[in-house]
């Protein structure tokens, strides 16, 4: 049995982290492509805000940056 890429990890470990992390965070289809929800940091104009993003982690994270969109 082969060991997973490092990518594999790095994807696995950034996304525990994050499912740790105070964000609301759905995953859609794996772990490379998941929705985070998210407010607005205190005492900035975007205070009271909530946006929901999606990410889309590539095969080749961290070298190649996450496709985000909403």
């Amino acid at each position: 049995m082969c060991s997973p890429s490092p990518g594999k990890r790095r994807i696995d470990t950034d996304v525990i982290k994050l499912l740790e992390s105070n964000h609301q965070v759905t995953i859609m289809s794996g772990l490379n492509e998941f929705m985070v929800k998210f407010a607005g940091p205190r005492d900035t104009e975007y205070e009271g805000g909530i946006w929901n993003i999606r990410v889309d982690l590539s095969d080749r994270y961290p070298f190649k940056s996450p496709s985000i969109g909403m």
